[in-house]
């Protein structure tokens, strides 16, 4: 009898955690609902229009980037994707300011502009789901803005441990830090680091025995650490451009080039 007392109640408190939960999610979208201005026709109308100015630099990119943004071409099948090659214009694509830019409203359009859509799903290829995200790094500064020399030794002590949460948890950190024991290139090399929110990758790197680190991110990042260096698109571009940015050894991105610039 006292062992049904204990079920009966340990099932009442489940539901009862179960109503709340779902009564706080309804609340809580209402209250986004209050802040969030409804999606007109004639707001995707207007930034239709806003977006149609864009074209003709779209059009002069798509020509720069040639084979590269042919996204329709076949591949030869790979272990994780197929394999496509192409040949790189990469002088006239840096040469190119238009591919960095802002887009120059106060706030990210809640839906993707319909003269934009075949370019963001590369041609219907990439299904589409609804959520919303307004982080402008660009001309701004990154999640954590300040590198300092105490934050990168804590973080390389944890990855050590295999206890660095990073970004995404600590069994991806590991995932990654497994990776790049047998990526050529890493253990006393110069690495560059494309995206970077925390330096959870940076540390992994370092753990490793990169030599030094160059990380690129829309956002401003100021490093500490006496081999971290960090550079924003247009600091990267120029750099390139004038033959002082050098060569990699290799290069590391986790969960950034899929979805830069969207």
């Amino acid at each position: 009898m006292g062992k049904l007392m204990e079920y009966s109640k340990f099932v009442l408190i489940i539901i009862f955690i179960s109503l709340f939960i779902i009564l706080f999610r309804h609340t809580r979208l209402r209250t986004i609902e209050k802040h969030v201005e409804p999606i007109t026709d004639q707001t995707t109308s207007k930034h239709d229009s806003y977006f149609s100015t864009y074209l003709e630099e779209i059009n002069k990119t798509r020509l720069l980037c040639g084979q590269l943004c042919n996204t329709s071409r076949k591949g030869t099948p790979g272990i994780f994707f197929d394999k496509i090659t192409a040949t790189i214009n990469c002088k006239a694509l840096f040469q190119n300011e238009y591919v960095d830019s802002f887009h120059g409203l106060a706030h990210a359009p809640r839906k993707i502009p319909s003269i934009l859509l075949n370019d963001y799903t590369m041609n219907g290829l990439i299904k589409v789901h609804t959520a919303y995200f307004n982080q402008p790094y660009l001309g701004s500064t990154a999640r954590i803005p300040i590198w300092t020399k105490s934050l990168l030794k804590e973080y390389v002590a944890q990855a050590k441990k295999g206890k660095l949460f990073g970004t995404y948890g600590i069994s991806e950190t590991n995932a990654l830090r497994d990776g790049l024991q047998h990526a050529p290139g890493v253990k006393g090399g110069r690495v560059l680091v494309i995206g970077s929110e925390k330096p959870w990758v940076e540390a992994c790197l370092l753990e490793i025995g990169a030599k030094s680190i160059v990380t690129l991110e829309y956002g401003r990042i100021k490093s500490e650490h006496e081999q971290i260096t960090t550079m924003v698109p247009s600091e990267y571009r120029r750099t390139y451009l004038d033959n002082t940015l050098g060569l990699f050894d290799a290069v590391v991105s986790f969960s950034s080039i899929e979805h830069s610039g969207l």
